[in-house]
C-alpha cells in the first residue's frame, strides 16, 4: 500500500494512468480535489511526471511553501470570521478559481511576479465563459481584478508578498456597468403574459421579479412567514448585504396569486425533480419573454427595469435604492438605471410644473 507522507502518497498505478493521492490536510489547505492523474495522453512518461510532482510538493511542504490555493482558503476563512455573508465568500472563491486553474493553485504566492500575473490574466481573458460562450465582459474583468488586488493587499499585510502584481493589469474590454432594461411597452407585454398563466409558478416568479425588483434568490426563497397576516407586506429575508432585509408592499395584482400558490414549504418549493433556484428563475424569464414576444431578459434585467420604470414614474433614487436593498444610491444609478432615465424624469416634472394642464 502506498504510504502517505508530506501531503501526498507515492504514485499509484491506475489502469493506463498514474495517480497521486493527496492527504486530507492538503485538500483542506489548498481546496484541491483529493487526487491528481498523470495520463500517457498528456505525458511521455506519466510515472516519472507523477514522481516529479510528488517530490515538488514534499519539498515545498518541508520549506513551508505557501501556495495560492492555501492563500485563497485562508483569505476566505478570515473573511468568514469577520462576518462576510456566505454568498460573498462563494463569490470570492468562484472568481479566484477563474484565474487560477488546476495546477495554478500549486504556485507559490512569492513566485507570482508581474510577468506570470500577466500570463495568468491573459489566459483567463481568452477563455469563454460558461454562461455566454464569449470572453468575459469588461465589467466582469474589472470586478475580478479588484478581488485579486484585495487578495494581494491581504498577502502584503501578512508579509507573504511585497507588491501588488495585478496593479498594472489593464482592462481592454469596454466596461458597461449598466444592465439592459425593458421598455415600458415590453414590461407590460411581459406582465400580461405572466398574468395569463395563473397556474404556473414560473409566471408568478417572473411577475414578482418585475413588479417588486427582487433578486433571483430573494424570489425563490419566499416562505409563508415572510408574508404578513393580511397578505400585503413581504418581509424580504435577503442575505447579500445588511440592507437586503427590508419590507415591501406586495402589488394588489399579486396578492391573491401569491396566497393561492403558497405552500408550507414556500412559494417555490423544490423537489428531487424540480429545483427552484436562481438558475430555474433565469430559465423561466427566458420562457416568459418568448411568450410575450420580446427579447430575452434575465432576473437582473427585470430588477434593473423595475428601478428604471420607478424612476421614470417619479420615484426618487433614494427610495428606489431602499426598495432594491442597496446601501448606496450610486449603486442603483450605476448598475440599475438606464441611461437618460433621471434626465427624462426631471423634464417631466418641470413640464408638469410649467403646464399643469398638459400630461407630461
Amino acid at each position: 500500500m502506498a504510504q502517505k507522507r508530506k501531503y501526498v502518497s507515492d504514485p499509484i498505478k491506475h489502469r493506463r494512468c498514474w495517480r497521486v493521492k493527496f492527504s486530507d490536510k492538503y485538500v483542506r489547505e489548498t481546496g484541491q480535489r483529493s487526487w491528481r492523474s498523470f495520463s500517457p495522453d498528456d505525458y511521455e512518461d506519466p510515472e516519472a511526471e507523477a514522481w516529479k510532482f510528488v517530490n515538488i510538493v514534499r519539498e515545498r511542504a518541508d520549506a513551508g511553501y505557501y501556495t495560492i490555493g492555501q492563500a485563497i482558503t485562508d483569505f476566505i476563512a478570515e473573511k468568514k470570521m469577520r462576518g462576510r455573508k456566505p454568498r460573498t465568500l462563494e463569490s470570492y472563491k468562484e472568481r479566484f478559481m477563474r484565474v487560477f486553474v488546476g495546477e495554478d493553485l500549486d504556485l507559490g504566492v512569492s513566485d507570482i511576479d508581474e510577468a506570470l500575473a500577466r500570463e495568468l490574466w491573459d489566459a483567463y481573458v481568452s477563455r469563454p465563459t460558461r454562461q455566454t460562450g464569449e470572453p468575459p465582459s469588461g465589467a466582469t474583468l474589472s470586478g475580478i481584478k479588484i478581488n485579486l488586488s484585495t487578495l494581494w493587499r491581504w498577502l502584503r499585510k501578512k508579509k507573504f508578498v511585497e507588491v501588488d502584481v495585478w496593479e498594472e493589469i489593464e482592462i481592454l474590454a469596454p466596461i458597461n456597468s449598466g444592465k439592459p432594461t425593458l421598455r415600458a411597452d415590453e414590461a407590460k407585454k411581459l406582465l400580461t403574459a405572466c398574468v395569463m398563466r395563473p397556474k404556473e409558478r414560473g409566471a408568478l416568479g417572473v411577475a414578482i421579479a418585475l413588479t417588486m425588483g427582487l433578486r433571483a434568490s430573494e424570489v425563490v426563497g419566499i416562505m409563508p412567514r415572510d408574508i404578513d397576516s393580511e397578505g400585503t407586506i413581504l418581509h424580504v429575508q435577503g442575505t447579500k448585504t445588511k440592507n437586503a432585509k427590508r419590507p415591501l408592499q406586495i402589488p394588489s395584482l399579486l396578492q391573491p396569486w401569491i396566497a393561492d400558490m403558497m405552500t408550507s414549504r414556500g412559494l417555490f418549493p423544490g423537489s428531487h425533480r424540480a429545483k427552484h433556484n436562481a438558475g430555474w428563475l433565469r430559465r423561466q424569464c427566458k420562457t416568459m419573454c418568448k411568450h410575450a414576444g420580446i427579447s430575452e431578459f434575465g432576473p437582473q434585467n427585470l430588477r434593473a427595469s423595475h428601478s428604471t420604470l420607478a424612476q421614470e414614474a417619479g420615484a426618487t433614487g433614494q427610495l428606489v435604492a431602499a426598495s432594491l436593498g442597496h446601501g448606496d444610491v450610486s449603486t442603483t444609478y450605476r448598475h440599475y438605471t438606464a441611461d437618460g432615465t433621471r434626465e427624462s424624469a426631471q423634464i417631466k416634472r418641470v413640464m408638469g410644473t410649467l403646464n399643469p394642464g398638459v400630461k407630461s
